[in-house]
């Protein structure tokens, strides 16, 4: 069998062989949160009635005064675990409410003389491989001058021992787009069962007044992807059979060139 023919080959039983053994429902990403579900404003998912006096239902939008610290949770769809508690607080020196919302989007919006130092979720799951998914992204499809290079995100996660790795995501290269965090640098990284990540925190935190952003999802990433290895095992066959054609196509036209005796 000749070099061409054994490439062409391999490559393709080495793209059969990936999707044969890819685990069912096997995904690139897992989604922490894709903010599908809004704010929800049913009694008593707040920490006091002044929070709930500061709603504006039809934005889903929580107001938070100067110096308040406002806790709820939301329950729906598109929330790894099902449910999202959220902690979002104003800092005491801030002249104006803040507004956090949450509607397809996260959205956090600081006037111009605010400083909005804290936003938080929680999230409690069944156990995922943080040792496959080891890529964090956030979806960023708002991010003002002021933020970037401003916020700062913490990612908290924890196995079911409650050992915790904690990576800082900086911003000063974020994007509208997709930006990814290598999880591998967090600290304790090692030493927690990474197979067995069951609870997420993610806060964003700033002391710059005016920081507005918007997060359309965030979760965790493999790399690269298993389909990604698919179609580069898939793009070397491919290449390796138009190589091997156009070689036989060659030597063909040479053995019908050659002049007989």
């Amino acid at each position: 069998m000749s070099f061409q023919r054994f490439f062409l080959a391999a490559s393709a039983c080495l793209s059969t062989l990936l999707l044969l053994n890819e685990p069912r429902a096997f995904a690139d990403t897992i989604t922490l949160d894709d903010f599908s579900t809004a704010v929800q404003f049913n009694s008593g998912q707040f920490s006091s009635s002044s929070i709930w006096n500061a709603f504006q239902s039809t934005q889903s939008t929580v107001r938070i005064g100067s110096g308040v610290t406002a806790t709820w949770f939301d329950n729906g769809s598109g929330i790894l675990g099902g449910r999202r508690n959220v902690v979002a607080q104003n800092a005491a020196n801030s002249t104006q409410a803040s507004r956090v919302g949450i509607k397809d989007t996260l959205f956090v919006d600081s006037p111009a003389s605010n400083f909005m130092c804290l936003t938080c979720l929680f999230y409690s799951f069944s156990p995922i491989n943080a040792g496959l998914y080891h890529r964090f992204y956030i979806d960023f499809v708002g991010l003002d001058a002021t933020a970037v290079g401003k916020i700062t995100g913490t990612l908290t996660i924890k196995d079911s021992a409650n050992r915790t790795s904690v990576a800082t995501l900086a911003t000063t290269s974020a994007f509208v787009g997709r930006n990814f965090y290598e999880l591998n640098g967090a600290t304790n990284w090692n030493n927690i069962n990474r197979s067995d990540i069951v609870y997420a925190e993610m806060s964003f935190t700033t002391s710059t007044n005016a920081v507005d952003f918007r997060i359309d999802a965030m979760g965790f990433s493999t790399n690269p992807e298993p389909s990604t290895f698919v179609v580069m095992a898939a793009a070397f066959a491919t290449g390796a059979g138009i190589h091997w054609r156009r070689r036989t196509i060659r030597k063909d036209r040479s053995s019908n060139d050659t002049p007989k005796t």
